[in-house]
C-alpha cells in the first residue's frame, strides 16, 4: 500500500485532526488506573515505544484467559490527547465513541501479564491511517493518548533499558520500557543530585468537540518547553586549554556568544523526526545564512491527515531549556549555562561575579560531536496550513507561545525520560549517563567524580553537579543551579 492509498477520507481527517489536535483528554475524575510501579518492557525492534494492550481486560477471566493474538499493538504517543483504537468494521468516515478498558501487558512475554489497568475509558474508533516519514510509515492497532498517560508520572526508555532487569529474566536484558508511577516524589535538587535535568512546563490545551452528537469538554495534555535550534558546539573537552580572565564578565560572553534560534517545542513521543513548521524554518534560514541547511531533501510524510509534502533537513544541534531565569530565550539561557560551567572550571571563586548565581536546566544533543556512533538529529518541515499544525497553533495561541516544532523520539531517545505530569516537570537523563564513583590516587586522598569525562568514560556528573559533558556521546546536560544563599 502506498502512503497515498492509506490516506482516510476527507470528512473523517478533519474530525480526526479536530480531536487529535485540539487536545483532548480524557476526564482524570473518570478514568480510573491501577499500575505496578515498576518497568513494562515496550516491543523490540520499533523506532517509536510501542506497547502490546489487551482491550476489554475485564472480560476475561481464570477461566477464559485471552490469548496473543487478541492483544493490541498501541503507539504510545504523548502528542495525541485522547486514545485512539483502529477498529475493523467502522464505516469509512466516521468517527465512533466508545466505552472501554484495557491493560498494558508486558510486550516481551509469551504469555499476557498484565502490568497496567485502565477502565471507564472513552476513547475514539475509526480507521487509523499508517503513520510516519515515507518509507517508514507503520499501523497501529491503537494509540494511547495523552488523556491515559497524564494520571501518571510516566518513564519511557526507547531502547536497552539495563535497569529493568526482572529476576525471571536473563542477564542481557534490555529492552524499550514504560513505567506508570503515582508519583515523581523527589525534588529538583534530589534528582540533580541523581544527574537528572528538570524542566517545568505548563500543561495547555483542552477544548470541546462533538463526537457521535455528544459533546466531549477536555482538559489539557499537551508538554511544551523552551528549545534552542542549532547552537553553535561547545566542546571544552576537545578544545586545547584555554585561560580566563577570572575578573572580567566580558571575557565570558565574547568566548560564549548566544547562538542558534529560539523555539516552543511540544514533547511528542510517538514521532520519530522533529516535525517543524514552515515559518520557524523560514526564520532559522534567515538567521542561520545563505549556506543553511546542507543537503536538503523533499520527500513525504504520513501525519493524522494523509500524507503531506515535507522538507528533511539534518540539524547539528538542539538543546530543550527549562525554567529559564530572568526573561532570557532558550538560547540566552543555554550561553548562560554554558558560561556558569565554563566559569566554574576555571575561575570556581569568581562565578557570582563573572556570571550570576542561578541557570535553568537544559538537556543538549549535538551531532557534530566526536561519538563512538554517528548520530542524525532528521527535522521534516510541514506547512502551517495542515491541519496538526494549525489545530495546534489554534488551540495553545492563549495559553503558550505558538508551537514551532514537534520534538520526537530522534531526539529523546537518548535520554532516560520522565513525563512527570502530576508535578508540570519533565525529567531527562543522558542514556550514557552513569553513578560517579570516587577513587583515590597514589596518596590514599579522595579524587572528586569526573565533571568532564575523559576518553573512554562513560557520561557521568561531577562533585558540583552542575553540569554532565559525556566524552563519546552526543548528550550533555546542565542541571539547575540556584545556590543557597
Amino acid at each position: 500500500m502506498t502512503p497515498m492509498e492509506s490516506r482516510p477520507p476527507r470528512g473523517q481527517m478533519a474530525l480526526l485532526l479536530c480531536l487529535l489536535a485540539g487536545s483532548l483528554c480524557a476526564c482524570g475524575e473518570k478514568t480510573d488506573t491501577r499500575a505496578i510501579e515498576y518497568c513494562i518492557p515496550l516491543e523490540d525492534g520499533s523506532e517509536l515505544p510501542v506497547a502490546r494492550v489487551l482491550l476489554g481486560f475485564d472480560a476475561y477471566s481464570a477461566d477464559n484467559r485471552p490469548t496473543m493474538e487478541q492483544t493490541n499493538r498501541f503507539l504510545v504517543a504523548s502528542e495525541i490527547p485522547i486514545t485512539v483504537l483502529s477498529g475493523a468494521g467502522v464505516e469509512e468516515g466516521t468517527v465512533e465513541l466508545v466505552h472501554t478498558s484495557l491493560a498494558v501487558l508486558d510486550a516481551q512475554s509469551d504469555a499476557v501479564v498484565g502490568r497496567a489497568t485502565f477502565w471507564n475509558v472513552d476513547a475514539l474508533r475509526m480507521l487509523l491511517p499508517s503513520l510516519g516519514p515515507a518509507g517508514a510509515s507503520r499501523r497501529y492497532d491503537g494509540v494511547m493518548g495523552g488523556d491515559l498517560l497524564r494520571k501518571y508520572s510516566v518513564r519511557l526508555v526507547f531502547a536497552g533499558d539495563s535497569s529493568c532487569s526482572p529476576p525471571w529474566e536473563g542477564e542481557g536484558f534490555a529492552p524499550p520500557t514504560i513505567r506508570f508511577a503515582e508519583a515523581l516524589p523527589d525534588t529538583d535538587r534530589e534528582l540533580a543530585a541523581d544527574g537528572y535535568a528538570v524542566m517545568d512546563y505548563k500543561l495547555a490545551g483542552g477544548g470541546t468537540a462533538m463526537v457521535a452528537d455528544r459533546e466531549l469538554q477536555y482538559g489539557a495534555t499537551r508538554v511544551a518547553v523552551g528549545v534552542c535550534v542549532e547552537p553553535a558546539p561547545y566542546w571544552p573537552d576537545e578544545t586545547p586549554a584555554m585561560t580566563l580572565d577570572c575578573e572580567s564578565a566580558t571575557a565570558l560572553e565574547a568566548i560564549i556568544p548566544v547562538t542558534g534560534v529560539d523555539a516552543f517545542g511540544l514533547i511528542a513521543t510517538g514521532t520519530g523526526p522533529l516535525l517543524v513548521t514552515e515559518s520557524f524554518y523560514e526564520n532559522l534560514a534567515g538567521r542561520l545564512g545563505p549556506t543553511w541547511p546542507g543537503g536538503a531533501t523533499s520527500t513525504t510524510i504520513d501525519l493524522p491527515e494523509g500524507t503531506v509534502d515535507a522538507l528533511q533537513v539534518n540539524l547539528s544541534r538542539i538543546a530543550l531549556v527549562g525554567d529559564r531565569y530572568d526573561s532570557r530565550g532558550p538560547c540566552a539561557e543555554l550561553a548562560h549555562r554554558r558560561r556558569i560551567a565554563l566559569a566554574l572550571r576555571f575561575c570556581p571563586n569568581k562565578v557570582t561575579s563573572m556570571v550570576g548565581k542561578r541557570g535553568a536546566s537544559v538537556a543538549e544533543l549535538d551531532s557534530e560531536k566526536p561519538t563512538t556512533t554517528p548520530v542524525s538529529i532528521p527535522a521534516y518541515r510541514i506547512a502551517d496550513s495542515t491541519m496538526l499544525m494549525a489545530g495546534l497553533q489554534a488551540e495553545v495561541a492563549t495559553q503558550i507561545p505558538g508551537i514551532d516544532l514537534l520534538v520526537g523520539a530522534d531526539v529523546l531517545r537518548h535520554f532516560e525520560l520522565w513525563l512527570d505530569y502530576p508535578e508540570s516537570r519533565v525529567v531527562m537523563r543522558c542514556m550514557s549517563w552513569v553513578d560517579p564513583v570516587t577513587t583515590s590516587d597514589a596518596t590514599g586522598r579522595p579524587v572528586p567524580p569526573c565533571l568532564h569525562a575523559a576518553p573512554g568514560q562513560t557520561c557521568c556528573a561531577g562533585k558540583s553537579r552542575r553540569e554532565c559533558r559525556c566524552a563519546g556521546s552526543p548528550c550533555c546536560q546542565y542541571y539547575r543551579w540556584s545556590p543557597p544563599k
